[in-house]
């Protein structure tokens, strides 16, 4: 019987059996033959099954948000223990650390719960470092006031 295949939308062949099981094929690959109404996967095909039985599966698509890494906020972290406020940057530096070390391991869900925490410290940081700034200039204005320098 001979088969042919459908490969960049060009037909090739015809392949005798033998000559198809050598060819470079996935369990996708669409084949014809005489008898088939349209091109099928080579899966579908019943008397095609030793070469399939050959063939490794298809890689799987990979859910691209589990793959990629959650955003750790070391740098914004950094940025608020230098702007003084230790405590919130402190602890949001250990909690981008322990998600890279999750996400290191493999354990995508755990690097999401600390990169989630990390986030909260820098935002309660980023608000302490503005309310500092704010208590600073009514500070410097009451001592103008005070001392007469206005």
């Amino acid at each position: 019987m001979e088969y042919f295949l459908l490969v960049k939308n060009e037909k090739k062949g015809p392949y005798t059996f033998d000559e198809l099981g050598e060819l470079p094929l996935t369990r996708t690959s669409l084949i014809w033959r005489k008898g088939l109404t349209d091109w099928e996967k080579l899966e579908n095909i019943d008397e095609l099954k030793s070469i399939k039985d050959n063939i490794p599966p298809t890689i799987p698509i990979m859910d691209l948000r589990k793959n990629k890494a959650p955003r750790n906020w070391l740098v914004e972290s950094v940025v608020i223990t230098s702007l003084l406020a230790l405590p919130f940057g402190i602890i949001g530096i250990i909690e981008s650390i322990r998600s890279e070390e999750a996400m290191k391991h493999g354990d995508y869900e755990r690097a999401q719960l600390h990169s989630e925490r990390a986030h909260q410290w820098v935002l309660w940081g980023s608000y302490a470092v503005i309310l500092g700034f704010i208590i600073i200039c009514i500070m410097i204005l009451f001592i103008m006031m005070y001392t007469h320098l206005i």
